[in-house]
């Protein structure tokens, strides 16, 4: 299996890719390298780079709607999995601020940090959105959505809603088949 590790160019310094973050680096190696496994889940689920770069935009897109924009903080209370690495990776994307809440933390904790934080959006697992209405609503955060383990949860669904196919997106300046005579 081919590999791509971004090293130093001969000149000295470190290689763009290893310059840049870690958004970057995957990205970089989602082109060059895509299918090179980046993980695999204890039941046996496995996540190419091209994989999780593709979840990440598509999530940063999911972001985008919801009005997060550099520099806003992303409030996260989800369990550990792929798709908590695909929203981090998403907030990186776009310049937003990843604020990670344990899992653990009791109403009293999480109604601390909602109001500390300022959350633009607070996203949980889809079983604790019920506790985190009332909260997130004291505090003003205008989105709530729920992000689960298996590619489930609202802010999935809003991605896969704003998914375009390619065929359906053409590059910029291309011109439709239909739109030319000849």
């Amino acid at each position: 299996m081919p590999s791509f590790v971004p090293t130093a160019p001969a000149h000295g310094g470190a290689s763009p890719a290893a310059q840049a973050g870690p958004y970057e680096w995957l990205a970089t190696i989602a082109v060059h390298d895509p299918g090179r496994l980046l993980l695999e889940t204890a039941c046996g689920r496995r996540l190419s780079y091209a994989d999780m770069e593709q979840s990440a935009r598509r999530l940063s897109e999911a972001l985008l709607a919801r009005s997060v924009a550099p520099g806003d903080r992303v409030l996260a209370q989800v369990d550990k999995s792929p798709e908590a690495m695909a929203l981090y990776l998403a907030c990186l994307r776009i310049g937003a601020v990843f604020v990670p809440l344990n899992t653990a933390y009791t109403a009293a904790e999480i109604d601390y940090f909602l109001a500390d934080a300022g959350p633009r959006i607070a996203i949980v697992s889809p079983g604790r959105v019920d506790d985190l209405r009332p909260l997130a609503g004291r505090a003003g955060v205008q989105h709530i959505e729920t992000l689960g383990t298996h590619g489930d949860g609202s802010l999935i669904t809003l991605a896969d809603a704003l998914a375009v196919p390619a065929e359906q997106n053409p590059p910029r300046g291309a011109i439709p088949a239909a739109a030319t005579t000849g």
